[in-house]
């Protein structure tokens, strides 16, 4: 078998759509697997109208794994992987009917990598279109994906194609609270064995909508996830890369990080003083201010782009 679509599954409300796409695909080499973490919805009817239908595999889980640990039920999914490859998407994401075909004359043509990219379509709650990803080259490093994935700040972990093997290799998709940040670091993984190649045309819808949970208001999670994931990349860019090209761009990023870090931290109190009152989010933040390693003038910078955006 070639491909296994993970689906790790919690939300009802555009999972019939998810399951259309996913079990609608111009190609017949692959398998999906729901794995329904202990969800509070119905999601059982949805999966019962696709009972007669051999590609799909569903299994649930008897305790929910919650949102800060909501990788585990990703990597609980990939022990069920048969497939070659695997794709792991959201329960309201959506495959184009081309994604599958794709994929496999991209591996075709770009045999032996560890992960495989594809073009995003993002859409609204009601599957409109409103912008794609940027375009991306055949062919990158590890290094360019950071730079890129930076630069844009628009990546998902269903935009990526992984090698299963090697995935579970590594220890499988990189934990963090809430995911933040781990399809960042499980596609960057991969991508550093031999790089990372792309699709040149769009194969993967991503909605955006209130019950993202990368729009949680958790902002301490989201900074303890920033934190984890500021030092992933400090043991990832301390050691040499294979080549010229590569080591320049290592060192640049090296260079850019601390501010880039400092950017995140400051806009994440910024946003909790917006959500959640500026007086006590801004006492709690001084009092851990050692823990996250802030300074003064962060927290200036952090009033200043409340004050701006407040008013």
């Amino acid at each position: 078998m070639l491909f296994s679509v993970l689906i790790p599954a919690y939300k009802k409300e555009h999972f019939r759509d998810c399951l259309e796409s996913v079990l609608s695909q111009d190609f017949d080499d692959y398998e999906v697997i729901v794995v329904n973490d202990a969800s509070p919805e119905d999601l059982d009817s949805v999966v019962e109208a696709f009972k007669g239908n051999s590609l799909l595999k569903y299994y649930k889980n008897e305790k929910n794994f919650g949102a800060e640990h909501l990788v585990d039920n990703w990597n609980k999914c990939l022990s069920y992987a048969e497939g070659e490859y695997c794709i792991c998407m959201g329960d309201d994401d959506m495959l184009m009917s081309c994604c599958l075909s794709e994929y496999d004359k991209l591996i075709r043509q770009v045999p032996g990598l560890a992960v495989y990219h594809g073009w995003t379509e993002i859409i609204d709650r009601n599957g409109n279109f409103i912008n794609y990803q940027l375009p991306r080259p055949q062919i990158e490093s590890a290094y360019s994906m950071i730079l890129r994935a930076w630069r844009e700040s628009l990546q998902w972990i269903g935009d990526f194609c992984f090698h299963t093997q090697t995935l579970r290799e590594m220890g499988g998709f990189y934990p963090l609270p809430m995911a933040w940040g781990s399809d960042r670091i499980s596609a960057i993984r991969a991508a550093s064995v031999h790089g990372v190649a792309s699709t040149q045309v769009p194969v993967f819808k991503y909605r955006v909508h209130h019950k993202r949970l990368s729009d949680s208001k958790n902002y301490q999670m989201m900074m303890d996830a920033r934190i984890k994931l500021s030092k992933w990349y400090d043991d990832f860019l301390s050691k040499p890369a294979g080549n010229e090209v590569d080591e320049k761009l290592r060192r640049l990023i090296k260079g850019l990080h601390p501010s880039f870090q400092k950017s995140n931290n400051v806009e994440n109190i910024k946003s909790d003083m917006l959500s959640n009152g500026y007086l006590s989010r801004l006492l709690y933040w001084w009092k851990r201010r050692q823990k996250y390693g802030l300074t003064r003038r962060d927290f200036l910078k952090a009033t200043f782009l409340y004050l701006k955006d407040k008013f």
